[in-house]
């Protein structure tokens, strides 16, 4: 039977559900906790708080739950596929089938937002369990160029598959196999299964949740709203709801509503619990709110300053840094300026997001050589270059470079002949002093210095480069210019000066651009490459490449987005 409780958030859904939770595994008999994969560590710790048995409560998440399956049943998988990866061999089935597509055209493989398109598009295809001969079937039932974008995508669709499972496996498959799996098995025999936190399910959820109705014991899921929706703001949890009593109904699981919870038990303040509960709907009487302070300000700065303010007061009466958090609607518009301004007071934070791998150094290293190459070294690519400060040249060295390169226009194999530089370093001037003549000296010296790997570099485009060729040459590249001793290095000094953050970002940096050097060799590694598309080749594996951290202690201050 399923079990539903409803209630809005804070009104204590997951309370009820972990009490019913502990009551079961007190009975002495086997629970399952079914939670987003965010969520497993806090319900993990929340369900040892609560002195629930280990032995007889588990804490799943659906992509937890598939390896188990897999487990007991076979279908373990090895070559998980990536999702940069993924995008690649899409790539792969566009350019061989681009002659034969309606709409595609022979240029559809070369345009990276049309390869990320169709790479989303198959994605969803097997979130929602639609197959390419589903598309194919249906396609002649639209008119125009639906019919034709159809036909396209069921076409592209079908190749991929086809070489994906020649090589590799798609974990976005996993929950389809693994309710195969569960046919004719007793996989959730004898077992309570409570599901929690969950706002809608995939059709690929669904039909694993389906085995799990009619085969657990007794299964309590969590509605996050009202039955009916409750208003508009509720319209997807509602439209969640009506999901679920239709994979009930269809896999023949009776359903029962267990409790409706309306009151908001979550904030420990009645002006917040207020707030929650009338934020969206009719205000009646309204508190005089002690606990809500409102504050204008000027600009982002201002905010930043009273933000920073606020917490060194309430931690100067009290409180610790771990019990403030700091939610902008967007954390991003605020780089650069609350963190400085947390630094002024002193006051530890981490920021919980994830940082874009194209903004660091050794990334922009990479995109400014295969510029260079591309654009026969033109002055601002190789100024980008020297500007990374991972060459041989020091920052005080690359001004006197990109002074003289500006002021002479250096470009092209003026920066890599061998014949030194002669202009005067003062410009159009009639005398040429020994002064002059010595900084001439000393900026053929720097020449010297970084253009010769750069050089080496570049040669890699000549005589048909392949995919693999260029990245051989490009490892060797980062490697004569010591890119991983110097990560390796600079992360020490950080971690030294207890900057751990910068350390551990330093660190995955290296390996996020190592995979997808490899990925893209093995997937595209005979294709011939120019410097341009390799670099969009690169990029729309290193899109998918992003950098997260973990607190480095546990008393600090948590900023955050929030998403309306």
């Amino acid at each position: 039977m399923l079990h539903l409780i409803y209630g809005r958030a804070g009104s204590g859904k997951t309370t009820l559900l972990l009490q019913k939770m502990k009551e079961t595994a007190d009975r002495g008999e086997p629970c399952l906790l079914l939670v987003p994969e965010q969520q497993v560590l806090i319900s993990e710790r929340t369900v040892c708080e609560l002195d629930i048995s280990a032995i007889l409560a588990e804490v799943t998440s659906f992509r937890r739950l598939c390896n188990e399956i897999f487990r007991a049943y076979g279908g373990l998988c090895y070559r998980y596929i990536g999702k940069g990866a993924r995008k690649l061999l899409c790539r792969k089935a566009l350019l061989q089938l681009a002659p034969a597509l309606s709409l595609g055209g022979a240029g559809g493989a070369d345009d990276m937002g049309k390869v990320e398109q169709f790479a989303s598009a198959i994605t969803e295809m097997t979130l929602y369990n639609l197959s390419p001969a589903r598309l194919t079937e249906v396609a002649p039932q639209l008119g125009g160029v639906l019919r034709q974008k159809v036909e396209d995508l069921a076409a592209v669709a079908s190749l991929y598959q086809h070489m994906l499972h020649h090589e590799y496996d798609d974990p976005a498959e996993d929950l389809t196999r693994a309710a195969d799996l569960l046919v004719g098995n007793d996989f959730f025999a004898g077992k309570t299964v409570f599901i929690d936190s969950f706002a809608g399910y995939t059709p690929q959820q669904a039909d694993l949740l389906r085995h799990l109705f009619v085969g657990s014991r007794e299964v309590y899921l969590t509605i996050p709203c009202l039955p009916g929706g409750d208003g508009w703001l509720f319209e997807k949890p509602a439209a969640a709801e009506r999901y679920i009593l239709n994979v009930a109904e269809s896999a023949g699981c009776p359903v029962v509503r267990e409790a409706m919870l309306e009151d908001c038990r979550r904030a420990e303040s009645p002006d917040l619990a207020y707030l929650a509960t009338h934020l969206w709907g009719e205000h009646k009487d309204p508190p005089a709110a002690e606990a809500i302070e409102l504050y204008e300000c000027a600009d982002l700065f201002e905010e930043a300053d009273a933000a920073a303010a606020r917490v060194a007061k309430l931690v100067r009466e009290g409180a610790r840094y771990g019990e403030i958090a700091i939610i902008a609607r967007s954390a991003d518009r605020y780089d650069g300026i609350l963190d400085s301004a947390l630094e002024r007071y002193g006051i530890p934070y981490y920021t919980s997001r994830r940082r874009d791998i194209a903004t660091m150094p050794e990334i922009r290293l990479v995109s400014a050589v295969l510029a260079v190459a591309a654009h026969d070294w033109q002055t601002e690519d190789v100024i980008a270059y020297l500007r990374t400060y991972l060459t041989d040249l020091s920052p005080d060295e690359c001004d006197p470079v990109e002074e003289y390169a500006y002021l002479w226009k250096i470009r092209g194999r003026r920066w890599r002949d061998e014949l030194p530089w002669n202009m005067n370093p003062r410009g159009f001037v009639e005398e040429f002093t020994d002064a002059d003549q010595e900084k001439l000296d000393r900026l053929n010296d720097l020449r010297a210095r970084f253009v010769p790997p750069l050089a080496t570099f570049c040669e890699a485009f000549r005589s048909r480069p392949t995919v693999r060729s260029v990245s051989e040459a490009l490892y060797r590249f980062l490697c004569d210019l010591q890119i991983p001793d110097k990560l390796e290095a600079s992360a020490e000094a950080n971690r030294r000066r207890g900057d751990r953050a910068l350390a551990d970002t330093q660190t995955q940096v290296w390996n996020c651009l190592m995979d997808a050097i490899d990925q893209l060799v093995c997937i595209s590694g005979d294709e011939t490459a120019n410097p341009v598309l390799y670099q969009r080749l690169l990029n729309l594996l290193l899109k998918e490449s992003d950098i997260g951290t973990i607190p480095s202690g546990q008393d600090q201050v948590t900023i955050g987005s929030a998403n309306l």
